[in-house]
């Protein structure tokens, strides 16, 4: 017998899943201005940002010394190419999947997941221990600005690999 104050295993579970799925959520949102106003100017021409983007990056890149952006070498424009090109879209499909809780959006997801992994990899390396001019107080706030597109997708790549259906688990009935 369950008391009354307790939660079930599977409401305790289904909170968390609801809980990583609006983290998910929040993540791809975010990540659409990021990339189109921020990102994106390290592969595409100045003229095709707002003023306020452009002075955004410029001031990034002084206060925090960002070498990627601010020196932008070629093995991270093609990463940012990527990102722009085959992430961006993905972003709007992974929003309506994940607000309509669809589970068609596993496999792609596993994917995209799979690949900002190995491409944060390089990047936070570059930033951590990289020969530029960052302070140690730069580096360090670099990675910390980094890390989540590091750590939400391992959380995206193992909730979706977690379960065939991620969004309709099978729950076990309790039996008293």
């Amino acid at each position: 017998m369950v008391s009354k104050g307790s939660k079930d295993v599977g409401e305790v579970r289904a909170w968390w899943e609801n809980a990583a799925r609006w983290v998910f959520l929040g993540f791809f949102v975010s990540h659409v201005p990021a990339t189109a106003l921020v990102d994106a100017q390290a592969v595409l021409p100045a003229w095709a940002f707002p003023q306020f983007a452009r002075a955004a990056l410029e001031w990034w890149v002084t206060t925090c010394g960002d070498p990627l952006m601010g020196s932008r070498p070629l093995w991270f424009r093609s990463i940012v190419l990527a990102e722009v090109t085959l992430q961006f879209p993905f972003f709007f499909y992974a929003i309506r999947g994940l607000l309509a809780r669809d589970d068609a959006i596993r496999v792609p997801c596993v994917a995209y997941a799979g690949h900002v992994c190995t491409t944060m990899v390089p990047i936070l390396a570059e930033l951590a221990w990289g020969a530029h001019a960052a302070t140690h107080a730069q580096r360090t706030l670099l990675v910390a600005v980094y890390l989540p597109y590091l750590v939400v997708p391992l959380g995206l790549l193992a909730f979706m690999a977690s379960a065939p259906a991620p969004f309709h688990r099978a729950r076990k009935q309790r039996v008293d």
